[in-house]
């Protein structure tokens, strides 16, 4: 969406740059227009989460955000793929902070081990695991990282879909 990853983002990220949309879309400014209005729409499509402390030991903290996300299937497959990037705008990073990311698969996907990475911020793989739910038909994609990665689940998935 106009070079926008769709993942949490500050308000004022995505509202930044855009009070000239109408005179943009007056004067033609085709590239302009459309970069302001997909920060909007990705705006309305996001809500506000507060992020949870769940534990303190010492100077360290453990917070938690559970995000529901919209997934749609890629164009022409039966895969789906959901990105995020971590940690969100505005949380900082220090030394020994780490980061924790778990991703439920519905019922009857299956994980796509070459496309499914995490890439830390010198674009190295982050190894994914990958565990099967017994008596559920559902797997969980985990990742575990130190500063600021980009992960990437990919999974097939035909059940239960409408075909119309």
């Amino acid at each position: 969406m106009q070079g926008l990853e769709y993942r949490p983002y500050r308000a004022s990220v995505l509202t930044e740059g855009t009070d000239n949309i109408i005179q943009s879309s007056l004067a033609g400014d085709s590239t302009d227009t459309l970069r302001d209005s997909a920060k909007l729409i990705l705006l309305s499509a996001l809500k506000e989460r507060q992020l949870e402390q769940v534990a303190q030991v010492g100077n360290s903290y453990v917070y938690e955000l559970k995000y529901d996300y919209k997934i749609f299937p890629i164009q022409n497959s039966q895969d789906y793929q959901f990105e995020i990037r971590l940690p969100f705008d505005g949380i900082q990073m220090t030394n020994g902070s780490r980061v924790q990311l778990t991703v439920l698969t519905p019922s009857g996907a299956v994980v796509n081990s070459v496309d499914t990475k995490g890439i830390d911020e010198n674009g190295q793989e982050i190894q994914e695991m990958v565990q099967q739910l017994q008596n559920t038909n559902r797997s969980i994609v985990s990742f575990n990282y130190q500063l600021d990665p980009h992960f990437t689940v990919r999974y097939s998935h035909s059940e239960g879909l409408f075909q119309g």
